[in-house]
């Protein structure tokens, strides 16, 4: 069984890490991008958990599976009304990385599932 690094993301991660390391949570319609929506787009930055990110997406498309729309907690009749286009979740999650981390740092994506999370940030671009 492996052990747990005292580093919060591994042996390579310091606290002087000049990269910018945000977590990043995403909740979705379902599994996959494409046929299902990302529905929320949430993200901190993790040398200073108080600067938050959250933005609410408008759905683009109707599919939805009931088992993910009942972890989420979501509406996509209420998202379609209130939540933010896709493209625009991101130029302004971009803007806020942007704000918090200046070059030469680089912002660096960590999530839990981040396969999951990642697919459908990319896919919102």
């Amino acid at each position: 069984m492996p052990t747990a690094s005292a580093a919060p993301f591994g042996p390579g991660f310091t606290p002087t890490d000049p990269n910018g390391y945000f977590s990043i949570d995403i909740e979705a319609s379902g599994p996959a991008p494409g046929p299902y929506s990302m529905l929320s787009l949430g993200a901190c930055f993790v040398t200073d958990p108080a600067a938050t990110f959250y933005a609410e997406l408008q759905p683009t498309s109707e599919d939805a599976d009931p088992e993910a729309m009942a972890v989420n907690g979501l509406l996509l009749e209420t998202l379609q009304r209130t939540g933010v286009p896709p493209a625009e979740a991101i130029r302004r999650l971009d803007q806020w990385v942007g704000s918090l981390c200046t070059p030469p740092a680089r912002p660096v994506f960590v999530a839990y599932n981040a396969l999951f999370d990642w697919r459908f940030v990319h896919d919102a671009r």
